[in-house]
């Protein structure tokens, strides 16, 4: 069942951080509870009572036997959209989107049959029977087939809802969403146009954790309406640092935008509002002295990795280089070449029963 979320949950994640004054949006001054140190402050409250709004559509769209397309395709939200769609047991974008994966359903399928059929001809052992230079051809075809189309291969239908991190960033996406009149669910920060938007859910949009906590409370929402009893995340937003995100944060002009650390370290200062909403007899936010981040780096399923051969160096080389950089981590290992970082990564693991485990 979906845990209630609370505004010091939001707040410890970070979710009350907007982007620096100068980069807002006019249209998201209703959602804005002030400014602190140039950097607008979202209301958590109005977070709250639009996912109570987006709640009773899930209950709609359960009631219809419907399906979610879960898109976040920047960094910080691949792994977690991936994470969430596949315990709802629902759909995702998590690479680049492709014009027409909406609008363009029928072509999208055609893609995705010849994937399937791929799939069925390495199964029945038919690729091996042609020239190493056409398996390999295919094999390259078959892993771009499925980067970008992986999680919408069982789409057989358009989806009922669709769920956007960040709306600027897919842009395409709500449009084509728009165009076929499907409901668009986005967290939308203060740089956003809302208008698109049929349910909003004011909060930042840039960190892992804050992604992570309203994601996988989406999916939760879902799953408790269609009744999925659904695994815990892979990814947890408590297993995230604060800065996750931040460190590749990058405005359309390509500068590097540091408004969520500027003034973290200057607690104490006083604090000026403005932009503020109307009052209108709701409970306010608070503001004030954030909490300090965990330090923690994110954890790693080792259940979800499929052991080659009993060997670790081949099972840690069939992984992607996100998962091993994520796995480096847990270790305080630096990023490195992929090589460089199956050999560290093999002094601090080992295997045991067919699974992977820490020394």
């Amino acid at each position: 069942m979906a845990k209630e979320l609370t505004r010091e949950m939001l707040w410890e994640a970070g979710a009350q951080f907007g982007h620096q004054t100068k980069r807002w949006n006019p249209k998201m001054k209703p959602y804005i509870y002030g400014e602190k140190n140039k950097i607008h402050i979202i209301d958590l409250q109005q977070t709250l009572w639009r996912l109570e709004d987006v709640k009773k559509l899930m209950a709609n769209i359960a009631a219809r036997k419907g399906k979610i397309l879960f898109v976040g395709t920047k960094k910080q939200a691949k792994w977690i959209v991936k994470d969430a769609a596949e315990r709802c047991e629902c759909f995702y974008v998590n690479q680049r989107w492709l014009g027409g994966t909406l609008t363009n359903l029928k072509t999208i399928h055609l893609r995705v049959k010849r994937l399937w059929n791929i799939e069925r001809q390495e199964k029945n052992g038919e690729l091996k029977l042609l020239p190493k230079k056409e398996q390999m051809l295919i094999k390259k075809e078959k892993d771009k087939l499925e980067k970008f189309l992986g999680g919408i291969k069982g789409m057989k239908e358009l989806p009922q809802a669709l769920f956007v991190v960040d709306p600027k960033e897919e842009h395409i996406a709500v449009r084509e969403a728009r165009k076929l009149r499907i409901p668009v669910i986005a967290i939308c920060d203060t740089n956003v146009d809302p208008d698109p938007i049929d349910y909003i859910i004011p909060a930042n949009d840039d960190t892992s954790r804050s992604i992570a906590i309203i994601t996988h409370h989406i999916a939760d929402l879902y799953g408790d309406a269609m009744g999925i009893k659904m695994p815990e995340p892979q990814f947890k937003p408590s297993e995230f640092t604060r800065r996750d995100g931040d460190e590749n944060r990058n405005s359309r002009g390509g500068q590097y935008d540091n408004r969520r650390m500027s003034g973290r370290n200057e607690r104490g200062r006083d604090t000026h509002y403005s932009h503020k909403a109307p009052n209108s007899g709701k409970e306010e936010a608070p503001v004030g002295t954030e909490p300090v981040a965990t330090t923690s780096a994110p954890s790693f399923n080792f259940n979800t990795i499929n052991v080659v051969d009993n060997d670790l160096e081949k099972t840690l080389s069939k992984l992607k280089v996100d998962e091993l950089e994520i796995l480096s981590e847990g270790f305080a290992l630096p990023k490195a070449k992929k090589a460089e970082m199956v050999s560290e990564l093999s002094k601090h693991l080992t295997i045991v029963d067919n699974k992977i485990v820490k020394k």
